[in-house]
């Protein structure tokens, strides 16, 4: 696998891919790097974990593995503008309000009242993923929250960034399956739907 980190203290696993039908039907392969650069911001392990729970959707609800942008509907636990333009730019939902937060009240980047856990619908079934428990330390929420509220030092700035580019990599790394779960259910949500959470 190439390693090669985008520019300083971003992640270095840029070349994973996943392979997206479009509407015309044709079957793109999309890499993390790509994502990265769309997004435009230093919410990089929130373009990572909306990237990955992708990918666990895809393996969910598709046979073929391949995510199908057609009729999706997504219900996100996680506020964050990483996790956000990661979907999007994978399925286009927020674009064509097809996206919903779990709690609309909670618009804030990493927060402790969030969830790592999003639902996927394409129409017919709906996939749950769930983040693992044990990826995200608690010093995380600790430090994002102080910076985050304006309340952080320097050294808190210098941490959140390490500890950021910390979990890209550790999530870009280790299987998918050990660091989502996720299961189906036969019954599809539709848009502006939230589910029984």
């Amino acid at each position: 696998m190439l390693m090669m980190p985008l520019h300083n203290n971003t992640p270095d696993h840029v070349d994973i891919q996943i392979m997206v039908r479009g509407h015309d039907k044709e079957v793109h392969t999309i890499t993390f790097g790509e994502v990265l650069e769309w997004h435009d911001g230093n919410s990089w392990f929130g373009c990572t974990v909306g990237f990955r729970a992708m990918q666990k959707a895809s393996e969910l609800l598709f046979d073929d593995n391949v995510l199908e942008k057609g009729n999706l509907y997504i219900v996100s636990g996680h506020p964050g503008p990483g996790v956000r333009d990661a979907i999007d730019y994978l399925t286009g939902c927020v674009s064509s309000n097809r996206y919903r937060l779990l709690d609309e009240t909670n618009t804030q980047g990493c927060n402790r009242d969030m969830r790592f856990e999003w639902w996927v619908s394409n129409g017919r079934k709906t996939a749950h993923v769930l983040l693992s428990d044990s990826i995200v330390p608690n010093t995380f929420f600790d430090v994002a929250e102080r910076v985050t509220s304006g309340q952080g030092s320097d050294e808190d700035k210098d941490h959140f960034t390490q500890l950021k580019s910390d979990l890209c990599n550790q999530l870009m790394s280790i299987p998918l399956s050990q660091c989502f779960s996720g299961f189906c259910s036969s019954t599809p949500l539709t848009p502006g739907d939230l589910p029984n959470a």
